[in-house]
């Protein structure tokens, strides 16, 4: 059998309550820029506005209805909030990330990252990110100054999201001493191990944004 995955990134963009996406943007889509700044803009005077932590659990239960297809196996799931308030979901945020962990594959691949007022004083005219803050540094998130410079934001933010992309689940289970593994059209002997618990390759090192990779090995076969 050969499977074959691209690390390429996908991005939802959520202001509803529902947790519908308003918009789902791959690297192959055009016109981006403009996709991501229009789908901001929409249903974000919802009930849940301030409440992003509830706003990313619904996002993650609507993947069995309106968010269907949009995780992929052995990807990490990043959520990145936006926001000059205290987070203000009813309950505390310990148990809403207790929520969304029960809710995705596998809860070591989950990570929540926030935008927000500097904790714990706030700056300018933004609260403290009370809440956003404790949920980032107890899923190994980034946590970011609203009130600081975006563009080096988006570059901090980016790289949180390569980190843990590099386990892919396979198809079959495999003979183990028949895998083959190519990134990018070239063999690699080292540096990824079979994880037979998830059926899976697992990367030991990190594997360039956009990579292509092939597995490729015998089915293992069962004798009575």
């Amino acid at each position: 059998a050969i499977d074959k995955f691209t690390s390429g990134c996908k991005i939802g963009v959520v202001t509803g309550d529902s947790g519908c996406y308003n918009t789902v943007i791959e690297s192959t889509t055009p016109n981006y820029e403009n996709l991501f700044s229009s789908a901001v803009m929409v249903n974000n005077k919802g009930f849940y506005t301030e409440m992003l932590l509830t706003l990313v659990k619904n996002a993650l239960l609507a993947e069995s209805s309106c968010n269907a297809g949009f995780s992929r196996a052995g990807a990490i799931t990043h959520a990145i909030m936006v926001s000059d308030e205290p987070e203000q979901s009813p309950g505390s945020w310990s148990s809403l990330v207790t929520s969304m962990q029960s809710i995705v594959a596998d809860p070591k691949m989950l990570k929540l990252s926030a935008i927000a007022g500097d904790y714990p004083a706030g700056c300018g005219t933004a609260g403290p990110g009370t809440g956003y803050y404790e949920a980032t540094m107890a899923t190994g998130g980034e946590f970011l100054s609203i009130c600081s410079n975006w563009s080096k934001n988006v570059e901090v933010l980016a790289q949180a999201s390569l980190e843990g992309l590099l386990d892919f689940e396979l198809s079959d289970t495999p003979a183990p001493d028949s895998i083959a593994v190519k990134v990018d059209g070239v063999t690699w002997l080292a540096d990824w191990h079979y994880d037979a618990g998830t059926n899976s390759i697992v990367f030991d090192t990190e594997v360039t944004q956009g990579a292509s990779v092939e597995v490729e090995y015998g089915k293992l076969v069962e004798c009575d």
